[in-house]
């Protein structure tokens, strides 16, 4: 059985170099949000 904390001294964190994927799908799920409120703003 290999043992991660044997990798993990090793490894490095890097920081992504533009938006990280959470980024990206946070603002797709505000989009979708703020879509459903200015439909729901004509419907009344």
């Amino acid at each position: 059985m290999l043992r991660v904390r044997s990798f993990s001294e090793a490894a490095k964190r890097i920081a992504p170099s533009g938006r990280t994927w959470n980024e990206i799908l946070i603002e797709q799920q505000q989009e979708i949000v703020e879509q459903k409120q200015r439909s729901r703003g004509f419907s009344r």
